[in-house]
């Protein structure tokens, strides 16, 4: 049975943990919060494991608990949230920055560094951190997010080109857009459902080495018209 190892279990990776499990898949979850994972855990039939991705040595005692439970992981997504303002905030008035490099390019690259050696030791597997188009084109007024988001896709596109010939596959999946939530206020043409975004990552994992995509950006279908 495949495996699914998600880090980040609110919203969206809470989507990703299930859209696998229902496809059969074996799933271990992960995050800094115990009751966040301990439910995800349940409702998948899963793996729950406690780690902060702002950690280096959290995150390795996590892919070391995973893969000796699980045996192998075919797919690793981070879908980590920083903790830090999401909304818009000028560069002059820029307050929790260490807090968004943290959590993001600095998570990305302790998972990296902690799953990529043992995907390597398997024989390969696919490597998915999810994103925001911040990370692909500065926003005004979007200082900490653009510029942490960049960083991230950096680390996975030189992450790409250094273990493709190493059979594992490292794509970044950028969400530009609203994610659909159920009683959202957000129209429904300009936000992405999150099974979409968990199809997304399948296509990802299913690709041949011949083809992979290590760059996938989702647009809900009224952003073009905004």
């Amino acid at each position: 049975m495949p495996a699914l190892l998600v880090v980040g279990v609110r919203g969206l990776g809470g989507a990703i943990a299930r859209h696998f499990a229902g496809k059969g898949w074996d799933i271990a979850c992960a995050a800094r919060t115990e009751s966040d994972v301990t439910a995800l855990a349940a409702a998948t039939h899963g793996l729950g494991l406690l780690a902060d991705l702002r950690d280096s040595a959290s995150t390795g005692r996590l892919c070391a608990q995973a893969w000796e439970k699980l045996g192998r992981i075919d797919l690793v997504v981070g879908a980590q949230t920083s903790g830090a303002r999401f909304g818009p905030q000028s560069v002059l008035e820029l307050a929790d920055f260490e807090r968004a490099l943290s959590g993001y390019p600095q998570a990305t690259l302790h998972l990296l560094q902690a799953a990529a050696p043992r995907l390597i030791a398997q024989g390969g597997g696919s490597f998915v951190q999810m994103g925001t188009g911040s990370g692909l084109k500065a926003r005004e007024g979007f200082a900490g997010i653009s510029a942490a988001q960049a960083a991230s896709r950096a680390l996975c596109a030189v992450a790409a080109l250094e273990l493709k010939s190493r059979a594992v596959h490292v794509a970044y999946l950028a969400i530009e857009g609203g994610i659909e939530r159920e009683g959202g206020r957000r129209p429904h043409e300009l936000a992405i459902p999150p099974r979409e975004i968990a199809r997304a990552v399948e296509f990802l994992h299913g690709q041949e080495p011949q083809a992979w995509t290590h760059e996938l950006a989702l647009r809900p279908a009224g952003a073009a018209a905004r």
